[in-house]
């Protein structure tokens, strides 16, 4: 009998034998191990009193000295306690104009992050590959907070042109101030609860110091690398954001109470402070 006839090989295209297979993407790393835990900020006894004593000194602040009492001496720290717990037990700490006030504020900041011209930069490349987004209009956003504050105290004819400047009604956040500051508590649990919550998704990086397995110390130093919501990085908004304009804007509402009275009696001395 013949030879039995050769099997032919299949040709491999050179295009799919040069193609390796993509490395996955690496998903949510596991804690470390205690031997390899190096915390911060005094570990997890001092991450639950910054969380737990920021709030206290807060509202020991605001009731440190008010129209009725002001510590001054030693013999006014000592009644101290006792004014800081009555007024907690009796202020309001917190009203949902305060509540519209300070989630509408970081809302806008929001968007106006999302939606300003500027440059887009790219930052470090991650350890999947990628390299995400930074919207850097900051600056701009800065100044039309400002304007926009500044604008609502303009005064227009029926015709619409602007027949006037009065003074804003800035002083309703120098009166209500404490329930601002309670509003603000709300606002900073709700963002670092959906961080931490966040960060157990599935392929979601995870911050080298925030990944300790200790869920007290983890929540406190965060624990996702980059908390997005979209396009929207958490960490670049409102680290300076909200908080810095908003400081600005504050600082005005002081001395508007005191502008707004020497506008009304002539013989109360204007004064702007710093």
């Amino acid at each position: 009998g013949g030879m039995p006839p050769t099997p032919r090989r299949r040709a491999v295209s050179p295009n799919r034998a040069s193609k390796e297979p993509k490395p996955a993407k690496p998903s949510a790393s596991p804690p470390a191990s205690p031997a390899h835990i190096e915390y911060e900020f005094g570990g997890p006894v001092g991450a639950a009193g910054v969380m737990v004593g920021l709030p206290v000194v807060m509202l020991g602040l605001f009731f440190s000295c008010g129209k009725e009492f002001c510590v001054s001496d030693l013999g006014t720290a000592h009644e101290f306690p006792g004014k800081l717990w009555a007024g907690v037990l009796t202020e309001s700490l917190l009203s949902s104009n305060a509540v519209l006030v300070v989630f509408g504020w970081t809302l806008v900041h929001f968007i106006l992050y999302l939606c300003l011209p500027g440059p887009v930069v790219h930052g470090v490349k991650l350890a999947d590959g990628s390299r995400l987004r930074y919207h850097m209009n900051g600056h701009l956003a800065f100044w039309l907070s400002l304007t926009f504050c500044l604008c609502a105290g303009l005064t227009f004819k029926e015709n619409g042109a602007v027949s006037g400047f009065a003074l804003p009604p800035l002083s309703w956040l120098h009166d209500h101030y404490l329930e601002l500051i309670g509003a603000s508590f709300l606002l900073s649990a709700a963002i670092s609860t959906y961080s931490y919550a966040s960060s157990f998704a599935q392929r979601q990086l995870l911050a080298d110091g925030g990944n300790t397995g200790n869920r007290v110390y983890d929540f406190y130093i965060g624990r996702p690398l980059n908390p997005r919501i979209g396009a929207l990085d958490l960490k670049a908004c409102c680290e300076l954001r909200p908080g810095l304009i908003g400081e600005t804007v504050q600082r005005s509402c002081s001395s508007s109470p005191i502008l707004e009275l020497s506008a009304i009696h002539s013989d109360v001395p204007a004064y702007v402070g710093g």
